[in-house]
């Protein structure tokens, strides 16, 4: 089920295959803290807030 909810935001299934089968994998001990987010200034033109969103390892 998570797969198909993963494959209807990221429209790719070779992205969504990758992020399954090789990606999940490595944080599978992990207990927590998988991502990182960097808040950035607003965008340019309607002063929308923007972030980068990263993995962590």
């Amino acid at each position: 089920h998570a797969r198909r909810q993963a494959e209807g935001f990221i429209m790719d299934k070779a992205v969504t295959k990758k992020l399954f089968d090789e990606i999940a994998k490595k944080y599978t001990e992990r207990n927590g803290g998988y991502t990182r987010i960097v808040k950035l200034d607003g965008r340019l033109g309607d002063n929308a807030p923007e972030v980068i969103i990263a993995l962590v390892d």
